[in-house]
């Protein structure tokens, strides 16, 4: 993280010796800010959690919200209505809260997000910890820990979101081979009925979904055309950028952060933005090994999923730029470091007693 704050500083260096227009001078100061602050959410993760008791309490309440998140979501998607714009903070005005979409002839729901991108980010992040939690957390409650994977599924079933079904997908592909063979069987025959379940509740719906995948349109027409562009600012400075948060939407949406960031960072802000990722995701995997209750030995995979579908789904939308699904994206990575540290103890005694 440490690392990708240095190439953070480096493009705003580059941008503060460079003769950039007004607004893009302001988005780099901005950009500043908002790159400490994705650090400190990934460094009270990393290092403020005192136990596993604290950390498996910390999932479990990322579960609820998620599932809770998934509802709203539904409601919306059923009733057409925002409910979000009903919500008035003395002191705070609404910003870019629209609540639905729409795609296809369906609403699209967003929930409290800004946009149906990052709430099937968001749902899809979250997703693994809700399942490892279902399946192997006994000491909840049955409803308390299947509610948040009913929801979830439901709401990415009615998200009309690429993004979802492709970040789903990308869950299950890290998941499945870490659980029992009777896990497998019960999880594929629940995918059944839910399919079947949205196919006869939701009529059209199953047509819609598949011809996300299988009919060209526009948002897909959108990103492709703007990589003429993108290729016109990276060649300007390719290694460092020209600041971090200074493409603005005025220039192009890119509706990927890979690519926006090249702009912004060069490829040096690309190469340890990604390394910040799979570290996360590594130091999650390779944690499981440190822990022995069951309950935190399949936290590992979760974590690893999050963070693997976090970096995927960056390359639909702008994920830095929506506060949520970057948020949520540096916690779990975050939680990563946290869970290797966790098990670190068990490590040292272990060795202490061989």
């Amino acid at each position: 993280m440490f690392v990708f704050l240095g190439a953070v500083l480096a493009s705003f260096a580059v941008a503060s010796i460079s003769a950039l227009p007004a607004p893009d001078a302001n988005a780099a100061d901005l950009g500043l800010l908002r790159a400490g602050s994705f650090a400190g959410v990934l460094l009270v993760a990393n290092d403020g959690i005192p136990d596993k008791e604290r950390f498996l309490t910390l999932m479990r309440r990322l579960a609820l919200l998620g599932g809770l998140y998934a509802a709203l979501g539904a409601l919306q998607f059923y009733t057409g209505q925002s409910f979000t714009d009903a919500i008035q903070i003395p002191g705070l005005t609404t910003g870019q809260f629209e609540g639905v979409d729409a795609r296809g002839g369906f609403v699209r729901p967003e929930a409290t997000a800004r946009q149906p991108l990052e709430y099937a980010a968001v749902l899809t992040m979250l997703l693994p910890i809700a399942l490892t939690l279902a399946i192997h957390d006994h000491k909840s409650a049955r409803l308390v820990r299947w509610f948040p994977v009913a929801a979830m599924t439901l709401a990415i079933f009615l998200s009309v979101s690429r993004s979802a079904f492709i970040g789903a997908v990308a869950v299950l592909a890290v998941l499945l081979p870490t659980w029992a063979p009777k896990v497998r069987r019960a999880a594929a025959w629940a995918l059944a009925f839910a399919f079947v379940a949205v196919y006869v509740l939701v009529p059209g719906m199953v047509g819609t979904v598949l011809g996300l995948f299988t009919v060209r349109d526009a948002s897909v027409d959108s990103r492709t055309d703007g990589y003429d562009i993108a290729g016109e600012f990276v060649a300007m400075n390719p290694l460092l950028g020209r600041g971090f948060g200074t493409f603005l939407p005025s220039y192009r949406i890119l509706d990927n952060q890979y690519v926006g960031m090249l702009i912004e960072l060069g490829a040096i802000g690309v190469v340890t933005f990604a390394a910040v990722l799979a570290v996360g995701a590594g130091v999650a995997f390779a944690g499981r090994r440190l822990h022995h209750d069951h309950i935190m030995t399949q936290m590992g995979p979760a974590l690893g999923a999050s963070v693997l579908v976090s970096a995927l789904l960056a390359a639909f939308f702008d994920a830095l730029s929506f506060a949520q699904a970057a948020g949520l994206m540096f916690l779990m990575s975050g939680l990563s470091g946290a869970y290797w540290h966790l098990g670190a103890p068990t490590r040292r005694i272990a060795r202490e007693g061989a």
